[in-house]
């Protein structure tokens, strides 16, 4: 009997923080890890995924401004993978923004992530075939724990794309009331007549999926006579 044996590398794209050495993190990915490539710009991780089969791309970035959200949205522009960001996150408005450009999870603690990368690693490893499937099962597969964000809860095969347009469209208007009849116009593209419960059921849902991601649901406020408010924190 002849059995095939298939040898199946999981390879890691670390984006480094320019200032910061990440010693821990990359220590931490090559005990898990088969294949570590390193960078230090998104131009040249854009050129990596483009050359490479990556299981997923790791950002380690120490503040959640404009440049790491660029970077975020530029990656994901060039590539489907998983992108996982490292950060000391104390804003759970930074979170949502950088979930908004595309990451897929974020720690705000490195000694959550140290539990759960491994795991997240050998699961990586054990991909079937159809890579594009394994990184989508990939992407779902990191367990919230106290400590980090998952993300995959927000996914947009859990959150609807009229769920995360209104979420963006109340981030982009973050600490500014929002009227009803303006999310209706704007974002449900729709007459006002009957659809301001529509609105309450959307922004209802997704404050629940926010509790599942370990986001406070209250971080939508409503304002009685005004509509919502998304406060940032």
């Amino acid at each position: 009997m002849i059995i095939d044996t298939v040898i199946v590398m999981t390879e890691v794209l670390l984006i480094e923080d320019p200032i910061y050495q990440s010693h821990k993190l990359r220590a931490l990915i090559r005990e898990n890890a088969d294949d570590l490539t390193r960078t230090l710009s998104c131009h040249q991780a854009k050129v990596a995924v483009r050359q490479n089969d990556f299981d997923f791309v790791v950002m380690d970035t120490t503040r959640c401004d404009e440049k790491a959200l660029s970077m975020v949205t530029d990656l994901r522009e060039t590539t489907d993978v998983p992108i996982i960001v490292v950060g000391a996150y104390e804003s759970k408005t930074s979170v949502i923004a950088l979930f908004l450009a595309g990451a897929s999870h974020v720690f705000r603690d490195n000694a959550i992530l140290e539990k759960t990368l491994p795991a997240a690693i050998n699961s990586a490893s054990r991909k079937s075939t159809d890579s594009t499937k394994a990184r989508r099962d990939f992407g779902a597969m990191v367990v919230k724990k106290e400590g980090s964000v998952d993300l995959s809860v927000l996914d947009a095969s859990c959150l609807s794309p009229t769920e995360k347009h209104l979420v963006d469209y109340l981030y982009k208007r973050r600490n500014t009331p929002v009227a009803k009849k303006a999310i209706v116009s704007d974002v449900l593209k729709s007459e006002w007549t009957g659809m301001g419960r529509a609105v309450d059921v959307h922004i209802s849902n997704i404050r629940s999926k926010f509790r599942k991601a370990g986001i406070d649901s209250v971080l939508i406020q409503t304002l009685r006579g005004h509509g919502y408010c998304l406060v940032a924190q």
